[in-house]
């Protein structure tokens, strides 16, 4: 029988966060989910993270027998040299005990735009502040792995499909524009994205906690390549005669770097015996579906 395993989720007002701690919460009988969050006050910790000191994080562990921590907490767009820092290194006074599993979420924006299959072997190049921090991350995490012991996963993760995803997402401004009933612009139609539903991370956060062995660093995409008019095609033949019109699009034609290339799953695929349950298809329709729900 599995022992009930208590996870801690940092960061816990995030949408990612959000999703996770309800998933994890909803399997009671293996799962004891707490949350810490600087801005809801209805989690277990309500407390911003840049205050907590190393013995006060270590009081939390020991009050609530955590055996795992999900660091959700980032910033999208970092701007300043203190964003940079709170994406990149937040996390480290957390590592009080060698005991705990260190679940971290990067980024496939630490490869930047490539045009071939990338590994987990693959020289990284971010391109964004965002990818930057998040390489950053890794390398510290990677330090904290291989000199201190700590027992730490990295998920380099690529676009969530999810019902409440950032405002920036192109499903979300698709929605926002429905609202409104305002068209939305793309500026262009071939720009493909690797797009993994949020149930299929949930699910593969499952399994790493259950197995003892792993390797550091891990790619958790789907594999695939969607282009932006394919995604809105999906999106069109799935969309709900109940919600309002399909909004109207326009294509600019804007310059954009975008990936053409594969990412490759299959390390994660070997070690946890996961594979990506949820088609696009099926990923657009759970949205639609439950998008206002």
């Amino acid at each position: 029988m599995q022992k009930m395993k208590h996870i801690l989720v940092v960061g816990a007002s995030g949408n990612v966060a959000l999703f996770l701690s309800q998933w994890f919460a909803k399997k009671s009988r293996y799962y004891r989910v707490y949350t810490l969050s600087r801005s809801d006050k209805k989690a277990t910790i309500y407390a911003d993270i840049n205050h907590l000191t190393s013995v006060q994080i270590h009081k939390i562990y020991e009050k609530y027998e955590i055996d795992a921590v999900f660091h959700c907490a980032a910033l999208v767009r970092p701007l300043a040299s203190d964003e940079i820092h709170f994406n990149a290194y937040s996390f480290v006074r957390f590592l009080t005990k060698s005991n705990i599993r260190h679940i971290l979420f990067g980024s496939v924006a630490e490869y930047g735009y490539r045009q071939r299959t990338v590994s987990e072997k693959t020289k990284e190049n971010p391109q964004t502040l965002y990818g930057l921090s998040k390489l950053l991350q890794k390398e510290a995490a990677s330090y904290f792995r291989t000199v201190e012991n700590q027992d730490i996963v990295y998920l380099r993760i690529s676009n969530i499909l999810m019902p409440r995803a950032q405002p920036t997402s192109l499903v979300e401004k698709i929605f926002n524009a429905s609202e409104k009933g305002i068209s939305f612009s793309i500026n262009d139609e071939r720009i493909s994205r690797d797009f993994i539903d949020i149930r299929d991370i949930a699910r593969c956060i499952e399994f790493i906690l259950k197995k003892r062995k792993h390797t550091f660093l891990y790619n958790l995409t789907s594999g695939k390549q969607t282009s932006y008019a394919s995604l809105i095609v999906v999106l069109k033949k799935t969309w709900d005669s109940r919600q309002k019109p399909f909004p109207h699009y326009t294509v600019q034609h804007q310059s954009e770097q975008y990936t053409k290339g594969i990412y490759d799953n299959r390390k994660i695929k070997t070690d946890f015996k996961w594979k990506p349950r949820y088609s696009l298809r099926k990923s657009i329709k759970w949205i639609v579906e439950n998008k206002y729900a």
